[in-house]
């Protein structure tokens, strides 16, 4: 029997319950034809183990050599990959929670962009453009949480750029997260803009008060109030 043929029959008889039946049919036949049926009954009706030998055939046309060494040598870089793989799996999960936190807790939006940093080298031996750029989205979404939102805006336009120049390539999940981060971004700006503008009355409201003081008036002005955004 040809190399091939036996290793896809063995690993067939393991596999299906089936193909084991039809085989042992199959057995049956072929001992009824050689003079051996009551023995091959036997081992049918009472389900009973046996052993089967096949005899190997050399093959001239084909040779399982070469497909072995490159399978040696392949093998190797298939499992770094896989260890890889899976080691960004693991820095996507305790990124993703470390960047909810971070909208609360800095060290959490530090660690968060630490976690960014090592899955982007990780990106890198990989060989992916695509995982690159998702990292660069995730370190931008750290960097916005820690208050650095022009260094955050310039790395989303280009990643952004980035995935649009792909073309029909293009990967849509990327794309949906740059717009998701820009929104982001757009509210950290509003958020920074109200606490701005509430520290400038805050501090017109004191040289007010402080002159007011001064002048030994009680009485605040209503419209200095109005001013104050709570």
């Amino acid at each position: 029997m040809d190399p091939l043929l036996a290793s896809c029959l063995t690993s067939e008889l393991h596999r299906s319950v089936c193909f084991r039946k039809a085989f042992m049919v199959l057995l049956e036949r072929h001992c009824r034809n050689h003079h051996c049926r009551k023995q091959c009954q036997d081992i049918v009706t009472k389900q009973m183990n046996f052993k089967v030998f096949l005899q190997l055939t050399d093959v001239k046309f084909f040779r399982l050599d070469p497909d072995i060494r490159w399978s040696d040598r392949m093998l190797p870089w298939w499992t770094i990959r896989l260890l890889l793989e899976e080691a960004f799996s693991w820095l996507s999960t305790l990124g993703g929670a470390y960047s909810s936190l971070g909208e609360n807790f800095s060290h959490c939006a530090i660690e968060a962009g630490r976690l960014s940093i090592r899955q982007l080298k990780l990106a890198i031996r990989l060989g992916d453009p695509l995982l690159q750029a998702r990292c660069y989205v995730y370190l931008s979404l750290s960097l916005m949480q820690r208050g650095f939102l022009k260094q955050a805006r310039n790395i989303i336009s280009h990643q952004y750029k980035f995935a649009v120049s792909l073309g029909e390539h293009s990967d849509t999940r990327l794309i949906a997260m740059c717009h998701g981060v820009w929104c982001h971004l757009r509210f950290h700006y509003q958020r920074r803009r109200q606490m701005r503008e509430t520290r400038q009355c805050g501090g017109k409201m004191g040289r007010d008060g402080h002159s007011m003081h001064q002048n030994g008036t009680k009485s605040v002005n209503p419209s200095i109030l109005g001013q104050v955004v709570f």
